[in-house]
């Protein structure tokens, strides 16, 4: 199954509430207009310092 879009993620709600027989894998597409809202912070942050020994 490739998932494009969130609601591809709909196929595999679908799956599990029939049992989720077997194996099912998923195609997840790189997209730069879904952003997890942990790396949208980390992005606003900039970056960290990198310790030198």
């Amino acid at each position: 199954m490739t998932i494009d879009t969130l609601a591809d993620l709909d196929g595999l709600t679908d799956w599990v509430h029939a049992g989720a027989q077997g194996v099912l894998l998923l195609d997840c597409r790189i997209s730069t207009s879904v952003v997890a809202p942990y790396l949208s912070e980390m992005m606003q942050q900039g970056p960290r310092p990198v310790a030198v020994d």
